[in-house]
């Protein structure tokens, strides 16, 4: 039976358009507009099937088919609309760009104070923002939509149709390159605590309720409690009272970062209230109990803290965000997390966060959400925000200059509403993520706020993010991390370095011949979420499955990440040498710390390093900047080679009061003898070795002490020193 179809075909066809359509036999057919009115001319169609193909154009073009959806034809609506230039095909007719410009519009509402308003490539002022006349303004970004409509708990949820009155319609601007795709509206009637969607007609899939979808706000701040309706919720950001005016993030140079999830750090506190354990409040009391100071750690290097699908379990580390700006909800609100992070400042800890900006799981909350062509609702594809795949999931399109400015204000927004210190930025390998995008997000960072503490994940390190300079991201050391592993197991198991040539030397001098540039570039660590812990690694290797052996080479291998040139980290666990398998993300407490001795240990070894310059050595090239000398190495003259995995090196800070240090590390199962240069004659002493920490001394030593003291001569050598098996020891000038 033939269907009639009204379809509105646009004015800026111009003269003598046609309508040409295909029937089932393949036979084309040209129509002739019936009549014409304000959008343009009017064509009939009698069709003898459902979907069908057509063009609408004029004399003398070849436009491109469309596609006519059985789902926007129904037996109570039969009209359509095309505009030009597009290959869409709406069941409602589109809204006319304003002709105002979309700052223009935007500059005459002043957000309340605290709200960050995105202007990255243009002002967009996205999502929900209080305004400090009242009511809030809306807006949302989607180039492909016919109409947008937003609604909430300030209009009872109204929407056209629904016979209730107050529906709001947005408006349509042109932003990002012009485009028209920026919807806007002011709700004078709303308030911070709504609740809210948005209704989108056309440039959705049409298997929708004939091309309409209810979308989340990617840019909400906060979601409603309901995780089957994910509404958006009105947040107003200055509502909380912050108490860091007088915080400064660390330099680089001075970071000791630590690893930890908002759940798994807490869970297993079974003293605690339930309401706390696994939550912004959990970590926000044991960083009021002081715990990360008494660490000496003075970074807390969060894992995603935004909105999953899942529920936070030992396994779900938050790697797979459906939301990448309102905070997991079973972790607690927005104000909470500006709660705890307001909380680590005034405990001079500084907050880095990790984003995953290269992919999400296909049911993320904007997933298909913006459709950049009809094809893509068949092909399944993501929609504007994605380009492309990944291990873990759709990649996120990070090539598209208008992704690059979502993201980039998200980060935005992180640092102003939040007071972000910096951030992680996960799987920057240029098979996921585009390097250019990375390094606009870095820079435009910067420009934003020039202290923050920027890292990228990139394994294999890539050295392309090295441009500028100093100023270029740090990364985490996949040299470091992989030597170290396979030095740790004595080389029995797993070699994640693949024949790879990387020697002590490398990795000791912040990679500086692998990818890094400075010394700010080398986060060096030893375990994270994806690693087993070294306690649980060396065990792979049965000569080492023994507790000595575990306490040993987890000593070493904090020890290691500490004396590195570069910076530490450490994760969440790694002070009590806990055997955690990879991706499993539970910290289990000791029942009493102040009798945990490789705990006592680690923390101040991590207080040494805070204290020393000779610890923290800083540059671009060190060797040549006269901070820094080999004094042990298989590549040096033979009194100082005892073998590819021994390595020692002579500090020399340029503070005034600081004192040159010598730093030996011994990988090999056996001990060795070794002449080393210590440059300085007079006396040394032991700071730290694999069995303590000890303070070091104002003036030459003339107690006990002296027992342990290292007499150097004229000529500032010691021949034949000894370094215990997997072992490493710093030796500090206190004197003539």
């Amino acid at each position: 039976m033939a269907r009639q179809v009204v379809v509105h075909g646009a004015r800026e066809l111009g003269e003598q358009p046609h309508l040409r359509w295909w029937s089932a036999d393949g036979a084309a057919h040209q129509v002739a507009p019936s009549s014409n009115d304000d959008y343009g001319p009017i064509f009939h169609v009698e069709a003898d099937r459902l979907p069908f193909e057509f063009a609408v154009g004029a004399d003398g073009d070849d436009p491109p088919r469309r596609v006519m959806p059985a789902s926007l034809v129904a037996a109570d609506h039969h009209e359509v609309w095309c505009p030009a230039g597009s290959p869409w095909v709406y069941r409602v007719r589109p809204r006319a760009t304003e002709p105002e410009a979309a700052e223009r519009f935007l500059s005459r509402w002043s957000p309340k104070p605290g709200v960050y308003r995105s202007a990255t490539g243009g002002l967009t002022a996205m999502g929900a923002t209080p305004l400090a006349a009242g009511g809030v303004l809306f807006s949302y970004f989607h180039p492909t939509a016919a109409r947008v409509f937003v609604t909430g708990s300030f209009n009872g949820w109204a929407q056209p149709g629904s016979g209730q009155p107050g529906v709001v319609e947005m408006k349509r601007y042109r932003t990002w390159g012009e485009q028209p795709g920026l919807w806007l509206a002011v709700v004078h009637d709303a308030r911070p605590g709504d609740e809210y969607l948005y209704l989108v007609y056309g440039g959705v899939p049409d298997d929708h309720d004939g091309g309409r979808l209810l979308v989340t706000d990617p840019y909400a701040r906060q979601l409603g409690e309901d995780c089957e309706a994910n509404h958006g919720v009105v947040i107003d950001p200055g509502e909380y009272g912050w108490h860091d005016s007088d915080w400064r993030i660390p330099p680089m140079r001075d970071a000791i970062f630590y690893e930890l999830s908002v759940y798994g750090i807490t869970a297993e506190l079974a003293d605690w209230p339930a309401s706390e354990r696994g939550r912004f409040e959990g970590l926000t009391r044991l960083i009021e109990t002081g715990y990360f100071n008494e660490l000496g750690v003075n970074v807390l290097a969060l894992m995603p803290v935004h909105q999953t699908s899942r529920q936070p379990s030992p396994k779900a580390m938050g790697y797979d965000p459906i939301h990448l700006v309102a905070p997991e909800r079973e972790y607690g609100s927005s104000h909470d997390l500006r709660r705890l992070i307001d909380t680590a400042h005034r405990h001079n800890l500084a907050v880095v966060m990790d984003v995953v900006f290269n992919h999400t799981p296909e049911w993320t909350l904007f997933w298909q959400t913006v459709l950049e062509h009809p094809r893509e609702v068949a092909d399944r594809k993501g929609g504007w925000y994605y380009l492309g795949e990944t291990e873990w999931g759709p990649r996120i399109g990070t090539d598209k200059p208008d992704v690059q400015s979502f993201l980039i204000d998200i980060a935005k927004l992180l640092v102003q509403e939040y007071h972000a210190d910096g951030f992680r930025v996960d799987g920057t390998n240029s098979k996921y993520t585009s390097h250019e995008f990375v390094l606009r997000l870095f820079r435009e960072l910067r420009a934003f706020r020039p202290e923050l503490l920027l890292i990228a994940e990139n394994l294999p390190n890539e050295d392309d993010f090295m441009v500028d300079g100093q100023a270029s991201p740090a990364q985490w050391s996949g040299p470091f991390l992989y030597k170290l592993k396979s030095l740790l197991c004595e080389e029995d198991c797993e070699d994640p370095l693949n024949g790879d040539e990387t020697t002590l030397k490398d990795i000791f001098y912040f990679s500086r011949h692998k990818y890094a540039r400075h010394t700010d570039h080398a986060i060096n660590y030893t375990e994270s979420h994806d690693e087993h812990s070294p306690a649980r690694q060396v065990q792979e290797n049965p000569e080492l499955d023994h507790a000595a052996a575990v306490e040993r080479k987890g000593r070493l291998a904090v020890f290691a990440s500490v004396v590195a040139l570069g910076e530490p980290l450490l994760t969440m666990g790694q002070e009590f040498n806990a055997e955690k398998k990879q991706k499993i993300i539970v910290q289990e407490w000791p029942a009493d710390r102040s009798q945990h001795a490789f705990y006592q240990w680690t923390r101040r070894l991590l207080h040494l390093r805070a204290q020393h310059p000779g610890l923290r050595i800083s540059g671009s090239d060190p060797i040549a900047e006269g901070t820094f000398e080999w004094v042990a190495g298989v590549w040096l003259p033979e009194p100082q080679n005892a073998g590819e995995k021994v390595i020692g090196w002579r500090a020399m800070p340029p503070e005034p009061e600081a004192r040159d240090l010598v730093v030996l590390l011994n990988f090999e199962p056996e001990p060795v003898q070794l002449d080393v240069p210590f440059g300085r004659p007079g006396v040394w002493l032991p700071l730290a070795d694999m069995d303590g920490i000890y303070h070091p001394l104002p003036s030459v030593p003339s107690g006990p002490e002296i027992e342990t003291a290292l007499r150097i001569g004229a000529d500032g050598w010691l021949r034949g020193l000894g370094v215990p098996d997997s072992a490493g020891v710093i030796y500090q000038w206190v004197g003539d």
